[in-house]
Formats: structure tokens, C-alpha cells, sequence
């Protein structure tokens, strides 16, 4: 009789479990590529082999009108904020280590709103660009639990140094992990979900160097792209390299025969990374319920050995090349795999989509990105009259594109070669009214400590914390 009484209570809760089960939340991971340009994934059709990026848009949603701001610093602010980098002073230009500027600690990032969901577990790995000048610009200080990887751009991938010092942390910590900062950063992102896979959700953020300057690669991925030991390899990019960076063999290590080749090597190098995170999330039997989205912070680079082709322009612009990125979203459990999104969406509106999907409260400040679940779905058609701010008085639409008073139908044009804003000066008008109302809302930089004068010298280990005395 009790067996059976247990037997009873058992399937009378069996359906509140699944019900329990069907409501989790997902983990979330993103994974962010540095300076990847629109040819360079094999799903655009590139020489470049990236089978495991491939594999997150045949799994899930491409995101084929995806927008980011034209450089590094303001793409991830905007990414993490869901609002545009000018309404804090971060519109334009990167955090280097001679700014003082940075992502203002008011600001509410999708770690900390995630935090407030039962998202206990919520790792920074790799680039930051977010603030040099105070620990309370770095990732502890904005809501990740546990930081690993470097708070400037363009770190040597051998030595993890930038101007002399080393950039490579764990948490507030230097870390001397020796290797290819590709590889260390995809085995702490498998280490991670192997550790916290038991206890979900998490939130992963994974922002790669690659595929940025300095142009290193290992040998190994080299002779993939067809490196001739009997060819030399490309020369040092800048004759003043050595002094601004404190260090003459500062990006010497590991560069190919030529530009483009070491590039490839790189870009392969991060995607071989990728596929070890996807696998590590397969092993640990939680791909169904895990987000994995997928973009380039900006354009490629010509001369860094990115192609953006046939976009127009690159890194730096305005044009589609500089603006329009590779992403995909995978979400098994929840959405469709294969399924192409023509809607324009942006890097501004990952914040408040997961925070419908999470049921997390949006920050109080005024968010500009929207959620696109419903879009992710395919339950909500792309919406002709959306207007995605660019910057620098510049916007765009699902047809029309306005590039400081240059008008584009990207529906007939979308490699921007006809200006016809002298035909359609209602859209001209609808287009820069909107931009006069985005930019009535900008702000001035959050800058932390003293300004750096004179002869640079950065603290010792890249120590944020002894800027703060």
C-alpha cells in the first residue's frame, strides 16, 4: 500500500517537474569575433574555412541585416547596454590606453540584469575595450562574476603584452598562461560550461582578439592556408611599432607569407574554438536549452587582410561593409534551424530580447534597441518603417540608407553606388529627423582619474586597481 501511495504522489508531480523543466532558463552564450569582415565566413561564400560558424547558422537564424557601430569599444558597449554608445560619450571612438574613457559603471549590462534572474555564473572572456583608466571601468565592476583575458585591443597573441606590459588576467589577477591567446581563450570558455553546466543558466560572453592586429597565427594553421617556409613573411606594419609599444618584438611571432594568409590562419584558428565550445556544450547535454549567438564586432580591414566584398567600404565607415556583420543565433529548444532573417536587427537589441526570453526586468534608462524575439520566431515580419541608428548622421531602414545626406535603396542598390537623395527628399527628411532626435540625446565621455600626459607608462601588469590611487 505505501509503494503504491509513493507511486501515486510520484506521477501526480511528474507533470509540475516537466512543466518546471520547460520553463528554465536558457544559458546564454556569445561569442564575438574582433574585425571579422562579411566575406570572410565560408557561409558568405570566402576561402576562409569557418565549418563551426557555418554550423551555428545551419543550427539556428541568420541574422543576414545585422548592424553594429563601425569600430570595436562602441559595438560592445552597445551590445551590452542595449543603447547607443553616444548617449555616453562612446559613439565614436575606442578606449586605447591613452583615453580615459569608458563604459560609465551607471549603466546597466545584460551581466548585471541577467544577475537579477538566477544567473549566478556570468563569465567575461577575452577582449574588454571598455575603460583603462579605473577598476570600476573593468568586467567585475560591471556585473561578470569571473573575468579572463585582456582589457586592451590589439595584445600580442604570443606574449599578451600591450605597450610593455602584460595584459592577461584571471579576474583582477595577472595570469601568466603561456599560448596562443585564441586557444586559451576557447579551453577557459570549454572549462567554464563544464564546471557550470550542472548549474544553469549561465551567461557566457566570449569576445575573441581574433581576427584583429597585431597579424599573428600559429604555424600549424599557417600551413593550412599554404605557408612557404622559403618565402618571407610580411614586414612589421609601422616603423614606430616597436617604441609605441615598448617592446621591438612587439606582433612579430607568427606572421605569414602574406597578410591575408595569416589572416585566414586566424580566423580558421578562432573557428577550430568555436567548434570546441559547441562540443563542449553538446557533451554536457544542454545545447537544447542554450543560446548561442554569433556576430562580428565591426567590418573587416583591406590591409589587415579582411574583405567585406561585395559590401562596400570597411572598419572605420559607415558603409554596409564597416556596419553589416556576420551573426547567427542558435536557440534548439525554441527556434528554427536554417531559417534566414532578412529583418534589420542590431547588436543594440540583444540586450532587451534576453530579457523578454529571460523574463528579466530592463533597466530604468531608456533602452533604444527592441527585443526581436517575435522576428527570431518568424512570427513577426521584418517592419519597413524600423530606423536603426548608425552614427555620425547616419541610418537605416529595411529599404533606405542615409550616409551623412547620401540616400541608398539598399531593396535595388545594396552595394550603395547611387546616391539618390536629391529623388526622394521625403525619405532624406523622415531619415534625418530621426537621426536630430537620436543625437539630442548624446552624452558626454564617463572619464575616471587623472588624464594621462606626457610619456605614457602603463601600470605595472596592466593593474587597473593601482590607477584608483
Amino acid at each position: 500500500m505505501r509503494s503504491g501511495c509513493a507511486l501515486m504522489a510520484g506521477s501526480m508531480l511528474l507533470p509540475e517537474r516537466l512543466l518546471a523543466k520547460e520553463e528554465e532558463k536558457p544559458n546564454i552564450v556569445i561569442l564575438l569575433a574582433d574585425d571579422l569582415g562579411w566575406n570572410d565566413v565560408s557561409y558568405h561564400g570566402s576561402e576562409i574555412r569557418t565549418p563551426n560558424i557555418d554550423r551555428i547558422v545551419k543550427e539556428g537564424v541568420e541574422l543576414e541585416r545585422y548592424y553594429v557601430c563601425p569600430v570595436c569599444s562602441p559595438t560592445r558597449a552597445t551590445l551590452l547596454s542595449g543603447r547607443h554608445p553616444l548617449r555616453y560619450g562612446m559613439q565614436d571612438g575606442v578606449c586605447t590606453p591613452l583615453t580615459t574613457h569608458g563604459l560609465p559603471p551607471k549603466e546597466i549590462t545584460i551581466a548585471e540584469m541577467l544577475g537579477s534572474v538566477g544567473y549566478k555564473n556570468r563569465a567575461c572572456l577575452g577582449k574588454w575595450h571598455l575603460g583603462l583608466n579605473s577598476q570600476k571601468f573593468d568586467p567585475i565592476s560591471q556585473g561578470f562574476t569571473y573575468f579572463y583575458g585582456h582589457y586592451n585591443g590589439a595584445l600580442d597573441y604570443f606574449t599578451h603584452k600591450r605597450y610593455g606590459q602584460l595584459d592577461w588576467h584571471r579576474n583582477r589577477e595577472a595570469c601568466v598562461d603561456g599560448g596562443y591567446s585564441t586557444d586559451l581563450l576557447g579551453l577557459e570558455a570549454v572549462n567554464f560550461i563544464n564546471k557550470h553546466s550542472d548549474d544553469s543558466p549561465f551567461l557566457l560572453y566570449v569576445a575573441f582578439n581574433a581576427p584583429h592586429g597585431p597579424m599573428q597565427a600559429k604555424r600549424e594553421d599557417l600551413e593550412e592556408y599554404g605557408f612557404d617556409h622559403d618565402k618571407g613573411i610580411i614586414k612589421h606594419s609601422s616603423k614606430n611599432r616597436g617604441k609605441r609599444e615598448m617592446q621591438p618584438e612587439y606582433g612579430l611571432k607568427g606572421r605569414g607569407n602574406t597578410v591575408r594568409q595569416t589572416y585566414s590562419a586566424m580566423v580558421d584558428s578562432m573557428d577550430d574554438q568555436i567548434g570546441k565550445i559547441l562540443e563542449a556544450i553538446d557533451k554536457n547535454k544542454i545545447s537544447k536549452n542554450t543560446i548561442v549567438l554569433f556576430q562580428s564586432d565591426n567590418g573587416g580591414i583591406a590591409h589587415f587582410g579582411g574583405s567585406n566584398k561585395p559590401l562596400r567600404g570597411g572598419k572605420f565607415t559607415l558603409w554596409e561593409g564597416g556596419v553589416r556583420v556576420p551573426a547567427a543565433i542558435r536557440w534548439p529548444k525554441k527556434l528554427p534551424s536554417g531559417v534566414k532573417q532578412n529583418a534589420v536587427t542590431g547588436a543594440v537589441d540583444i540586450l532587451p530580447t534576453v530579457a523578454e526570453i529571460t523574463g528579466a526586468k530592463k533597466p530604468e534608462a531608456q533602452l533604444d534597441g527592441r527585443s526581436i524575439w517575435p522576428v527570431l520566431k518568424g512570427e513577426e515580419k521584418p517592419d519597413p518603417e524600423r530606423k536603426l541608428y548608425l552614427g555620425d548622421s547616419s541610418a537605416v531602414m529595411q529599404r533606405w540608407k542615409i550616409n551623412k545626406g547620401r540616400l541608398f535603396d539598399l531593396s535595388k542598390d545594396p552595394y550603395e553606388k547611387n546616391n539618390i537623395a536629391d529623388k526622394r527628399p521625403d525619405i532624406v527628411k523622415k531619415l534625418n529627423d530621426f537621426i536630430e532626435k537620436v543625437e539630442s540625446k548624446a552624452g558626454e565621455k564617463c572619464s575616471l582619474g587623472p588624464e594621462k600626459k606626457g610619456e605614457f607608462v602603463p601600470p605595472k601588469d596592466w593593474n587597473l586597481g593601482l590607477l584608483d590611487k
